[in-house]
């Protein structure tokens, strides 16, 4: 009703003004219509402005009487349907900004968990670089290169480096790399062959001798304890 007032009232008065000077019903709709079309405007206009407390007492008057409307509407009451629909927007309303928060903790979660693993992945790609930088730099003091060091390393794991010395490493080398100028006779060749074929022989045959007293201490129902006092 304020709202209707506030436009209804100053807009019957222009529409009777304007009449009563052309005495032209299409002009006065015409030019009463674009009239009232600036005036409406410029009351939203005076509205929003008047939302600022620093705007003029004009302004604020406006935006007070907007605002007493909508207090008005507001505190009609509602009918069971209308309450219904009122109720049911709030609580979407709620469940939405429910959602709105959890995505946004989510994301914020979802940023520092990243943020975590990349600092993991160069922490950990900084310590790889290093331990590569000190396995060059041993290999540049020894002057192996990197072939060498995986044959070398794959002779000590076959072979229990403790059973093969320096020397018979080195000639392991030589037969496992052949295009190697080591100056290793043929003779000293097939002399770490044998023992490499010995030492492996040696260890398989301890290891089955390992299962089989394990095995035979398994079914005597011998504990750990007792298995070692008696193969000691």
């Amino acid at each position: 009703m304020i709202v209707v007032a506030i436009i209804g009232l100053p807009s019957a008065f222009m529409f009777y003004f304007i009449w009563a000077l052309t005495h032209n019903i299409a002009a006065t709709c015409i030019v009463g219509f674009l009239i009232m079309c600036l005036y409406t405007g410029a009351l939203f206009a005076a509205n929003e402005k008047g939302k600022n407390k620093n705007a003029h007492f004009l302004f604020r008057s406006i935006y007070f009487l907007f605002s007493l409307h909508d207090e008005m509407a507001a505190a009609e009451p509602l009918n069971e349907e209308d309450h219904q629909k009122r109720m049911q927007r709030a609580q979407q309303d709620a469940e939405l900004a429910t959602l709105k928060e959890r995505t946004l903790t989510l994301d914020r979660m979802g940023r520092m968990a990243n943020l975590h693993g990349e600092q993991i992945t160069n922490h950990l790609k900084a310590e790889i670089n290093k331990l590569n930088a000190e396995i060059m730099q041993i290999l540049s003091n020894s002057n192996i290169t990197n072939t060498q060091a995986e044959i070398l390393n794959k002779i000590s794991l076959e072979a229990e480096a403790k059973n093969i010395t320096p020397n018979e490493a080195h000639l392991l080398l030589k037969l496992l790399n052949p295009s190697a100028d080591t100056g290793i006779s043929i003779g000293q060749e097939r002399m770490v062959e044998e023992q490499l074929n010995r030492i492996k022989a040696e260890t398989y045959n301890l290891t089955q001798e390992g299962r089989q007293k394990r095995y035979q201490a398994d079914l005597d129902g011998l504990t750990v304890k007792e298995t070692r006092k008696r193969y000691k």
